[in-house]
């Protein structure tokens, strides 16, 4: 081997081993945010890619662990309050992060207030995400989802009528749906598979039992370009 081609080398292989030592210290971070004259808030999440837990069972509004790795994936928290209205924004620090590979990491842990009536909206990048929403006192959900593999709950005691839309780029969606309130959905894919266990199906639409003769109602849009769409009904 050349001179020539051994530097290559060494300069490729010392170029991998300072992406890895860049990219190894992890930076972990708790952030709490109060209600404060809040009578509604509405709650915005663009999350470039990781993994994205959600719950609720909080008093606070949030209550935020994020764990990351590199400072391009630093999470950005920002909350106001305008006439008894909240808008609470959780975001990464740059809008598009082109730089996002293997060596990087970013864990979200979001815990939300129950009781507060809420709106939803979430984008995804890429990543594995695990949204339990029932507990929550939400009126609509907005979610967007890039690639990867998406769980989404429904299942708790409602409060009142939910309006739902989920769009999938590429990957999987399951929605685990509950059976005490009336549900209806609209479920379409381009390439891939939609499947049902516990619901009703009528060309594109699928209800539980109780739809129509409840109190309380979800619509939901689901739609994903390639992928899987997992619709279940809790026992």
């Amino acid at each position: 081997m050349s001179i020539m081609k051994k530097s290559s080398l060494l300069f490729i292989l010392m170029l991998v081993l300072l992406l890895i030592n860049g990219c190894s210290r992890t930076i972990t971070e708790i952030k709490v945010v109060e209600i404060e004259n809040a009578k509604t808030v509405e709650v915005t999440i663009k999350f470039a890619g990781g993994s994205l837990k959600i719950n609720g069972e909080e008093d606070k509004l949030l209550r935020a662990n994020f764990s990351y790795n590199s400072k391009s994936l630093k999470p950005v928290v920002e909350y106001k309050v305008s006439q008894e209205k909240g808008q609470l924004t959780i975001k990464h620090d740059e809008d598009s992060i082109s730089g996002v590979h293997i060596f990087k990491k970013s864990d979200w842990n979001l815990c939300l207030n129950n009781d507060i009536p809420m709106d939803l909206n979430i984008s995804f990048g890429a990543g594995k995400n695990d949204l339990n929403l029932g507990s929550l006192n939400l009126g609509k959900i907005d979610i967007s989802v890039g690639a990867g593999e998406t769980r989404i709950s429904l299942v708790g005691d409602w409060k009142r009528d939910l309006r739902a839309n989920i769009n999938g780029g590429v990957g999987k969606i399951t929605l685990i749906l509950p059976s005490n309130v009336g549900v209806y959905i609209e479920a379409t894919k381009g390439i891939g598979d939609i499947n049902n266990e516990g619901l009703v199906k009528n060309g594109n639409v699928y209800t539980n039992e109780v739809f129509g003769k409840s109190d309380i109602y979800m619509y939901i849009i689901v739609k994903t370009g390639i992928g899987e769409i997992n619709l279940k009904l809790d026992e």
